[in-house]
């Protein structure tokens, strides 16, 4: 649910092959399990050989390596680049990067990578230890066929055929059987915004699969006409970001929550205060019971629910 900012990244070395469909080349490059553990969404990989964990965080603006895996993996200074962090709470002060020399996630392979350094608040007890995170510097590069009910996500490079990637101009969609919604979306920089409706309003949100909850800013809430009254009669906590700053937070139930066709009726949503361009997170939870993709080519998101699935 955080946000990074990169001062500067090359990311280099990564080949694709070329499968027309329907006027674009629509090529799988990667299928990878992932893990919903609490809300925690990993992958497995391998950074200069040595197997890793990674968190999936499109609300990331960039990859993250953490100070202790820096040191495990023996990962050499990047002099040259320097990032500002941005959590929850706002700016968090500038952090050195380490270089990466390769990547891999299954097949795919990503070579000279410069990510900068930082502590997660919290990561999950998984096996190899989890060693940062994949942001949408990243992600964006790819389609993401994420279907966290059977537990895999697929990369996909989506161009125009034969163009050495130029965007696609026609439609792409998703080669699945049973009915799913369509819902047009926004870059905000690498990452996505989608239109959204809480009790009727229309709000936007981050695609945010790092937050573990789905969240609704203070701000929005006060819009929606739940202020800091209502919201000190509802149960809550204290949590955090990359940025290691406490943030209050609230569990407040809405009428509902609307994304593309879908009603969803009486959500009990976290209510925090976050620095983001957007209304809400759609966070790890709202991804739990969907197949979604996450079109960065064309800009669209594709949802189809468990039940929906055939």
């Amino acid at each position: 649910m955080h946000r990074l900012l990169l001062a500067s990244a090359a990311v280099l070395g990564i080949t694709l092959a070329s499968e027309a469909r329907a006027g674009c080349a629509v090529t799988p490059l990667a299928s990878l399990p992932i893990a919903d553990t609490a809300h925690f969404l990993t992958l497995s990989g391998a950074i200069d050989g040595q197997a890793v964990s990674l968190l999936m965080d499109t609300g990331a603006d960039t990859a993250l390596i953490t100070p202790e895996a820096a040191g495990r993996l023996n990962l050499a200074a990047d002099p040259a680049r320097v990032t500002q962090i941005i959590g929850t709470g706002g700016p968090a002060g500038i952090s050195p990067h380490v270089l990466i020399g390769r990547l891999a996630l299954g097949a795919l392979a990503v070579e000279h990578l410069s990510a900068p350094l930082g502590a997660l608040p919290a990561v999950p007890r998984v096996l190899p230890p989890v060693a940062g995170l994949l942001g949408a510097d990243l992600l964006s590069r790819f389609d993401l066929d994420l279907d966290l009910p059977g537990r895999r996500m697929t990369l996909y490079a989506v161009a125009e055929a034969g163009s050495g990637g130029v965007p696609c101009a026609t439609a792409v969609l998703p080669p699945w059987t049973g009915p799913f919604d369509t819902v047009a979306l926004r870059r905000l920089g690498d990452r996505l915004i989608a239109p959204v409706r809480i009790d009727g309003e229309p709000a936007s949100a981050l695609i945010d699969t790092g937050a573990r909850s789905i969240l609704v800013s203070t701000q929005a809430a006060s819009r929606l006409g739940v202020g800091p009254d209502q919201l000190a009669t509802d149960a809550g906590g204290i949590t955090g970001g990359v940025d290691l700053r406490d943030v209050s937070f609230h569990w407040h139930r809405f009428a509902t929550l609307q994304i593309g066709t879908e009603t969803i009726r009486n959500p009990v949503l976290t209510v925090s205060a976050f620095s983001e361009q957007a209304d809400m997170l759609l966070g790890a939870p709202f991804f739990a019971t969907r197949r979604v993709w996450l079109s960065y080519a064309t800009g669209r998101m594709f949802i189809q629910r468990a039940a929906a699935a055939r």
